[in-house]
């Protein structure tokens, strides 16, 4: 086969135009640090790349939710301690009024120290973090206690007649990794609640049958009632569905039947009809309307309840100092500020409980940081070693090609004419 002339300048052109190629390639792996300019240069370590980028920033993420929450959880326990040492207080004014040495004069004193003590309580509970109540629930911008006074006829001094909660409960849930979901609830209807919450209607609801399929919440959680279910259908589902909550058919001596409902560990409970349902105001716990959409403060008048709240536990042991009334405070109080010193320090271990968690899980995450880091890294960066090597090779390639094409085409039209 005969080569021309042609043909070797044609493939002296390209295998120059090949060597600029790997060379321009290679110069932007030095001068870049990285293997790839685009993916098709390497789809497997494209894709790892991309998996490892994609793992970084979730980690970042996480990392952000667990020092956010970490924060709170630690602003929170301090709080708790504060509010525990503050209890203890009122402990001691509990058994020492409850001494029957001390005079009526003793203790309105001491129901004066009581009420400071309270107002300090209520102000430690309305903290805030971040520009956020912390113990707001599902509202962080409204205080989660509303305080309303009232004058001491024998003193004009002014005492806390009600603490009324504002906030409704709020469980967040916090991710702080992938399918590792931590809940947490800093409400102050639960943190606050020292006592369980009884909600007994005076409503007869014997003959009570739901006219279609509706559906209302008990703190938070959805309970569905299907058209023709009676009161007794009505508490088992709620037994069956909401966790926490004890839900009752109570036969009155009159021989009418009514709902109640009783928590099982100190939380306020939380009632909501869900959709235009009417299942909680038929039965008399809840108002209609717009004020019935407010979980915090829908209770129907007409209901009995029994509040656990540790605000109203203390309102009643100052009352009981102000009576004078030693023999309730030592059958009554004291064990109640007891519940109140035990639900606080039970609270604070749950949060510890989290924090642990916390940072066990950052821990971890702080390693996987490392090696994704250096996946990443073999994935996308060159090994400059070895990539300068490459690169000199291929500039001497390349100056032996352009010198053997130099002597290859020296050859002129008088080279055949001799």
């Amino acid at each position: 086969m005969r080569i021309s002339n042609y043909t070797i300048k044609n493939n002296l052109l390209s295998q120059i135009q090949t060597n600029y190629t790997k060379s321009e390639k290679a110069q932007n792996q030095l001068t870049s640090g990285k293997k790839m300019q685009t993916p098709s240069d390497s789809p497997i370590d494209s894709i790892n790349a991309i998996y490892s980028r994609i793992r970084d920033n979730q980690i970042k993420q996480y990392t952000q939710n667990s020092e956010n929450l970490k924060g709170a959880l630690e602003v929170a326990n301090t709080t708790l301690e504060s509010s525990n040492q503050m209890v203890h207080r009122l402990r001691e004014l509990a058994v020492q009024s409850a001494n029957g040495t001390y005079s009526e004069a003793d203790r309105k004193n001491m129901a004066t120290e009581v009420d400071q003590i309270l107002r300090q309580l209520i102000a430690v509970t309305n903290t805030k973090y971040k520009d956020a109540y912390l113990f707001s629930g599902s509202n962080g911008d409204l205080k989660p206690f509303d305080i309303t006074y009232e004058k001491d006829p024998s003193n004009n001094m002014d005492f806390v007649k009600s603490v009324r909660l504002q906030t409704s409960k709020g469980v967040k849930q916090i991710d702080i990794d992938q399918g590792n979901t931590l809940d947490v609830d800093l409400s102050a209807n639960s943190l606050f609640w020292s006592h369980s919450n009884v909600i007994i209607s005076k409503q007869d609801s014997s003959n009570y049958l739901s006219n279609r399929d509706q559906s209302f919440s008990i703190n938070g959680k959805i309970v569905s009632i299907s058209q023709g279910d009676d009161l007794n259908a009505v508490v088992i589902k709620i037994n069956d569905t909401v966790p926490g909550i004890r839900a009752e058919r109570q036969t009155m001596p009159d021989g009418t039947n009514v709902f109640s409902l009783r928590s099982t560990s100190p939380e306020k409970i939380e009632m909501l009809d869900l959709k235009g349902g009417s299942v909680l105001q038929d039965l008399g716990m809840i108002l209609g309307g717009l004020q019935g959409q407010d979980p915090s403060n829908n209770l129907h008048p007409n209901t009995i309840s029994v509040n656990g709240s540790s605000f109203d536990a203390i309102i009643s042991f100052r009352d009981a100092l102000l009576k004078n009334d030693s023999n309730k405070i030592g059958s009554l109080h004291l064990g109640a500020i007891d519940e109140i010193q035990n639900h606080l320090l039970s609270s604070q271990s749950k949060i510890s409980a989290m924090v642990y968690r916390l940072d066990e899980n950052q821990k971890r995450l702080d390693t996987e940081k490392v090696d994704n880091t250096s996946l990443l890294s073999k994935a996308e960066d060159i090994d400059t070693v070895e990539a300068s090597i490459n690169f000199n090779q291929l500039m001497n390639i390349h100056r032996i090609s352009l010198m053997t094409g130099a002597k290859i085409n020296q050859t002129t039209l008088m080279d055949y004419l001799r």
